[in-house]
């Protein structure tokens, strides 16, 4: 075996996968368990897991059948990004719901 360095400087597929599967599960361990974080956080999670999943899904398809398949895959991730930025502005410019203590009168703030 040689001593050059590899020429494919892109993370192994098993790295990306990886990703996904924590970056999901970390989402949806936040919605199920109604984890307290902001909404502006819970936004950019539960945005960005379907985001990552649609992209590594394109890359994959480039990997598997070539260039042949390029636009197809740009067009997926363009459309999955367009996605995530409008659901993000939404997040963003939405108004929040009053609190639960702060709605009701006579109950203790």
């Amino acid at each position: 075996m040689p001593d050059t360095p590899p020429t494919d400087t892109t993370p192994p597929v098993l790295d990306r996968r990886s990703l996904i599967v924590y970056v999901s599960a970390t989402a949806l361990l936040v919605v199920f368990y109604q984890v307290p974080i902001g909404n502006w956080q819970r936004a950019i999670m539960l945005g960005l897991a379907p985001y990552l999943l649609v992209f590594v899904t394109a890359l994959s398809m480039l990997r598997r059948h070539g260039w042949a398949v390029r636009d197809g895959a740009s067009l997926l991730d363009a459309l999955a990004y367009l996605g995530v930025v409008l659901f993000w502005a939404w997040a963003a410019w939405r108004k929040d719901a009053p609190r639960l203590a702060e709605g009701r009168e006579g109950s203790p703030a």
